[in-house]
């Protein structure tokens, strides 16, 4: 757990690493045609059974996403636009400067 504070005049401001997320996921659903990607029950894959890995090295934070898009959409384009709005929302709602957002499209819904 990382702890980020702020001071000023008017008092400190404390950030915990475990806000990011929740915010991830909102600016997930945010964004029309993808979704999160969770593990199936019972899968040992431990690195995706949360859909949102995060990592913080310094002062920067490093996230992987692991999300299902529609086949209709460009995977490139979903791809860019949840990196910055991931990217946007964590710097502008905390403190945090995000370093890398890592993209893994780990499924397709052709429906």
């Amino acid at each position: 757990m990382k702890i980020v504070s702020k001071a000023s005049d008017d008092g400190k401001v404390i950030y915990n690493s475990d806000i990011i997320t929740p915010i991830v996921k909102y600016s997930l659903d945010k964004i029309d045609g993808v979704e999160l990607s969770t593990a199936k029950k019972g899968s040992v894959n431990n690195r995706r059974n949360l859909g949102i890995r995060v990592e913080s090295v310094s002062d920067l934070i490093y996230i992987d996403v692991y999300v299902k898009v529609k086949f209709a959409d460009s995977v490139r384009e979903i791809a860019y636009k949840v990196q910055k709005r991931i990217k946007n929302e964590l710097e502008t709602a905390t403190n945090f400067k995000v370093k890398d957002v890592n993209v893994h499209v780990v499924d397709v819904d052709f429906e």
